[in-house]
């Protein structure tokens, strides 16, 4: 005979299995005992982009790469920029929430907390800012937000079947922007059911005007003579190309 289970959880992990059997004329006998082991799914996340260093409206692509990669295994991204950190501790009920960095912040912005402890409710906005120093929400923190925790604002989601990389693109950073994953994973025997990526920090350069002039010794010269053609470029960059026509 066999015994099957599904949906084995972590918990079962070391649990002992026997079998007992009984027949006529009072005969019974037990097995020994066979140990259950369950190996738990562990995932890291790695959060990357080709460049940490783009232009003011360039088209971002950040990809979150899972490690190792399960086939099958359901997964979904969160892709996060980080606007502020709690720099005290806020009370439940308080609307006020102290930080010094306000800088990434705008009213009417929805906020999360994505790392450390408190939680805010869904669809909490900022409501006013005191520069430098704290800043108010539309709703009050269901529980205790500590000193450290990290409070961003969700810019995308993507998700994926089969234990794959999920990708994110904008062109709306601004310099400074701190850009980071998580991944909610579908299966009884993650640890943890999600995972925070690393933190990318990008640095935006803003457009500038380049030209380009053209300059000769003389406008009248000889037939055969050699003219020299000098090209004055502004704001070229560090390997600009010429072409002559």
């Amino acid at each position: 005979t066999t015994l099957t289970i599904t949906g084995l959880q972590n918990s079962l992990n070391n649990y002992q299995f026997r079998a007992y059997v009984k027949a006529d004329c009072s005969f019974s006998d037990t097995t020994n005992a066979a140990i259950l082991t369950v190996s738990p799914i562990v995932i890291s996340l790695t959060l990357s982009t080709p460049s940490l260093t783009v232009c003011n409206g360039s088209n971002v692509t950040f990809t979150a790469t899972p490690s190792p990669v399960i086939s099958g295994l359901a997964l979904s991204y969160n892709f996060y920029k980080d606007v502020a950190v709690c720099s005290g501790t806020t009370t439940i009920g308080s609307t006020t929430i102290p930080t010094t960095n306000t800088s990434q912040l705008s009213v009417g912005m929805p906020i999360v907390i994505t790392s450390g402890r408190g939680s805010l409710s869904t669809g909490t906005t900022v409501a006013s800012i005191n520069p430098g120093v704290s800043f108010t929400v539309s709703s009050a923190p269901l529980s205790i937000l500590s000193s450290g925790s990290v409070l961003s604002v969700l810019l995308g989601q993507s998700a994926s079947a089969n234990g794959q990389s999920g990708t994110f693109s904008t062109t709306g950073l601004t310099n400074g922007n701190q850009i980071k994953c998580t991944v909610l994973i579908g299966d009884a025997c993650a640890v943890p059911q999600s995972k925070i990526s690393n933190v990318l920090t990008m640095s935006v350069t803003p457009n500038t005007k380049d030209s380009l002039v053209i300059a000769t010794t003389s406008n009248t010269i000889c037939s055969g003579d050699n003219v020299l053609f000098t090209a004055s470029p502004y704001n070229q960059g560090t390997s600009p190309t010429y072409e002559w026509f």
